[in-house]
C-alpha cells in the first residue's frame, strides 16, 4: 500500500501523535463517520451538520471514555489481525 500525502478535509486533524502513516485517514474520507454526522438524532442535538467526528454528541463517551474503550477493546482487531491489549499509559 502506497502512502498518501495527509489532507485535512474538516480542519480538526492532526499528525503530531500518530506512529503509522496508514492511520492519515480524516473522518470526512469515511463514509459511516459522515453518515453519522448527517443523522437526523445529531442534527436535533447539534443544531446543525458538524463538519468534524469530535464534534459528535456520541464522540467522548464512546471513544475516549477509558472504561467504554476497555469494554470494547475485546471486539475489534488491529490491521494485523491481533486483538487490542491494554499496554501502556492510558493517557495516550
Amino acid at each position: 500500500m502506497q502512502c498518501r500525502p495527509f489532507r485535512c478535509k474538516c480542519g480538526n486533524c492532526s499528525v503530531d501523535l500518530l506512529t503509522n502513516a496508514k492511520e492519515t485517514r480524516c473522518c470526512q474520507e469515511i463514509e459511516g463517520c459522515t453518515s453519522t454526522l448527517k443523522e437526523d438524532r445529531v442534527l436535533q442535538t447539534v443544531g446543525e451538520t458538524p463538519c468534524c467526528i469530535v464534534h459528535h454528541p456520541g464522540f467522548e463517551a464512546v471513544c475516549l471514555n477509558v472504561w467504554s474503550l476497555s469494554a470494547s477493546a475485546s471486539m475489534f482487531i488491529t490491521w494485523q489481525e491481533k486483538k487490542y491489549t491494554s499496554s501502556g499509559s492510558q493517557e495516550r
